[in-house]
């Protein structure tokens, strides 16, 4: 498909249009507003200079009151949650999750810039402070070997990641009385911890 070359089609039923071409990359987009048989005249970098190029009106308008959006939705799709719910409402309490992470995310680099995080860091410390509020029961018969009630415990740095032990490999968990051989490993420690004990396990070192 040559650039500046575009296709529609129209739901007559639902009156509905989809637009797909070719412009500086790909571009789909669907509408119920704009005509789409209206193309205007913009200017495109190619080879021997600048031509003129046809572009439907809608990818105009597009351009002109995204403010941000399209930005806003890359940064939701880099690092989106892949855990799958068998609930109908687990995507729309996903996204909403979503939503007001990369929100929050950009709010803190407004407000303090000086103190901002890249959108990785900022969830990491999200998902610390949020897995730290789900501290495991003691099973009778079973001890821990922390303090569950140590003020200290949210006290990770970052570098302290769990992830999956790339060689395939499984360990035997570190913490104590814990039988089990996870696949997942502390990234700075390099040892076998089970995901629920990862946090149990570093709140009760100094670290």
């Amino acid at each position: 498909m040559d650039r500046g070359t575009f296709d529609r089609k129209f739901d007559t039923k639902n009156e509905i249009a989809a637009v797909r071409g070719n412009d500086n990359r790909v571009v789909s987009l669907i509408t119920n507003f704009e005509d789409t048989k209206c193309f205007t005249k913009v200017e495109r970098r190619m080879k021997g200079g600048k031509q003129k190029v046809d572009v439907p009106s809608c990818v105009v308008s597009y351009n002109k009151c995204k403010n941000g959006v399209d930005l806003f939705d890359n940064h939701m799709e880099t690092y989106f949650s892949s855990i799958q719910g068998k609930k109908w409402y687990w995507p729309l309490f996903v996204n909403a999750f979503e939503t007001s992470l990369v929100a929050a995310w950009k709010l803190s680099k407004f407000f303090a810039p000086e103190q901002s995080l890249d959108l990785l860091e900022f969830r990491r410390h999200i998902t610390i402070d949020y897995l730290g509020l789900c501290v495991p029961r003691n099973i009778e018969g079973r001890s821990l070997g922390i303090q569950q009630n140590n003020p200290d415990y949210l006290k990770l740095q970052s570098e302290y990641i769990l992830v999956k032990n790339t060689n395939g490999k499984q360990r035997r968990c570190q913490l104590k009385n814990c039988t089990k051989k996870p696949l997942t490993i502390c990234q700075k420690c390099n040892i076998g911890l089970c995901v629920e004990y990862f946090l149990p396990f570093h709140a009760n070192r100094d670290v």
